[in-house]
């Protein structure tokens, strides 16, 4: 809803609302739902007759959801699809019942967006002759209804699960990026404009990709560029590489028989080239996901490092509040094996560098300070956040106290008019004091033994006037509830429809 005025001619100002905030928590969301049909109705009732013969609405609309007291509710400054502002309250964090058949079609059919309205129960209000608008002083929510094939009082409001909009938003954002991608290659290729723009530069990659293939590598998955190389000179660089890793075999890989296990040149099975392994363990941790309630999911771990000697993975864990853990892996040819079993928690630690080169050892301490500084900024913002969250903790309970001498407040109101009700249809029948029937109906209501509403009351004593025999006297009886309406006094009164009375309101 907006504060202000709006489409069915009532006006809620903003103090209006954020007195009525604290009803609006447990309130249930609704809806007429036909599963049938596969469609949602609005705010339906029907009119039924009881056994006595009384005429009561009976609402259609079953509950579906649930505005908790952990939703955020705030104010927020909302355009409509017309171009106009309103100040919409907003409820951040509601809940639907899955297993609800309706939950499937908002979620499928609706794309998670649905119009609803709000449920009200006006307490005080009043005709504004100027705006002609009726301007409610004090409200209470009572439900918030989802609208399926009627239009919402106020314009944008609708239930949204932000989940499957954020979604929709990214895939379109990422989808334009790709088109503009597109349209830079397509350019580029259009103007000659590729990345082998120098003389007999596709001759020249061809004769490389052969050269690095030989070396038993592949030039897409290189960590290091060969940009700019001439075919000699990349040569030249494996060439080096073989040396340093023949070397490397000789001083540490001696095999039982005696013999070094060097790599064959050509022979790409016995390498394993980082960025592989790398990629592998990326490939890996993918398979553990983040199942969101709406149906879709996200990855849980994101890589941080690994440590080939200790066989360990480490990750940050986005479930469980990006905390650093350590995981155990193991190498079968090509395939990564995560043994989650062994997830360890673990800390960042700051040592002293080992045999850095002297530029870098001279700035240890600069970068020693910084580290400190920004470890010490951390803790501050975590104190700051920490007492953030103690101060919303006390609002919180402050203002669920508040909430509950409220409702008490109005169960002890109700529960005096109602007592009150009861005294003065007692009254109305004073002449029936002694006798046995009258009194023991009394003292039953009186201890709380029986509950009756002050019609059924009426009747009960009725009932034992009829038995006695005495003849009712109506003048007697006091109605509970009086609607209180001024007479015309012209002299054309009689020439109008209902006494004039329609023409009086019509004035207000």
């Amino acid at each position: 809803m907006y504060t202000g005025e709006n489409r069915n001619g009532s006006n809620l100002s903003h103090t209006v609302v954020d007195n009525a905030i604290p009803t609006l928590y447990n309130v249930p969301i609704v809806c007429n739902w036909d599963p049938d049909k596969r469609e949602i109705g609005g705010h339906d009732f029907d009119v039924v007759t009881d056994e006595e013969g009384k005429i009561h609405l009976r609402t259609l609309t079953e509950p579906c959801g649930v505005i908790t007291d952990h939703t955020k509710i705030s104010f927020q400054i909302k355009e409509d699809e017309d171009g106009v502002e309103h100040e919409y309250l907003v409820a951040d964090g509601v809940v639907l019942w899955k297993r609800q058949d309706v939950y499937d079609y908002i979620v499928n059919d609706c794309e998670g967006i649905i119009p609803h309205s709000m449920e009200i129960n006006v307490l005080d209000g009043e005709m504004n002759k100027k705006t002609s608008c009726y301007d409610v002083k004090s409200f209470e929510f009572t439900a918030l209804c989802l609208l399926g094939n009627a239009s919402p009082c106020f314009e944008s409001s609708k239930l949204e699960m932000y989940s499957k909009q954020s979604i929709k938003d990214s895939v379109a954002e990422m989808m334009a990026e790709l088109q503009e991608c597109y349209s830079l290659i397509a350019t580029a290729e259009a103007e000659g404009n590729t990345t082998n723009s120098t003389e007999g530069g596709d001759k020249m990659s061809d004769e490389i990709k052969q050269i690095v293939e030989s070396f038993g590598y592949d030039v897409d998955n290189l960590d290091f560029s060969i940009e700019g190389m001439t075919a000699d000179e990349v040569r030249a660089k494996f060439e080096a590489m073989k040396s340093n890793n023949s070397e490397d075999a000789k001083a540490d890989d001696t095999t039982d028989a005696g013999q070094m296990a060097t790599p064959e040149s050509g022979d790409p099975e016995n390498f394993e080239l980082n960025s592989n392994l790398r990629d592998r363990i990326r490939e890996a941790i993918a398979q553990e996901k983040i199942v969101y309630e709406w149906g879709g999911s996200d990855a849980r771990y994101y890589l941080c490092d690994y440590d080939t000697d200790k066989a360990e993975i480490y990750v940050e864990d986005r479930k469980e509040s990006y905390h650093l853990y350590s995981v155990k892996y193991t190498v079968d040819n090509d395939t990564i094996s995560i043994d989650w079993s062994t997830k360890t928690r673990k800390k960042y630690a700051i040592v002293d560098f080992v045999e850095g080169d002297e530029v870098f050892a001279s700035n240890a301490a600069a970068i020693f300070e910084f580290m400190s500084d920004a470890i010490s900024s951390i803790a501050a913002e975590k104190s700051e956040i920490e007492a953030k969250l103690s101060d919303i903790t006390d609002k919180f309970s402050e203002a669920t106290s508040e909430l509950d001498t409220l409702r008490q407040f109005k169960a002890d109101t109700e529960a005096a008019k109602l007592s009150e009700k009861i005294e003065a249809v007692f009254g109305a029948f004073s002449d029936l004091s002694g006798n046995e029937m009258f009194e023991n109906l009394r003292t039953q209501i009186s201890e709380g033994k029986l509950t009756v509403d002050p019609d059924a009351l009426e009747e009960k004593c009725f009932a034992i006037k009829g038995r006695l025999g005495a003849r009712a006297n109506f003048s007697e009886v006091t109605k509970t509830t009086k609607i209180g309406v001024e007479h015309n006094t012209n002299d054309d009164i009689d020439d109008k429809p209902y006494g004039g009375i329609v023409e009086k309101y019509q004035n207000m």
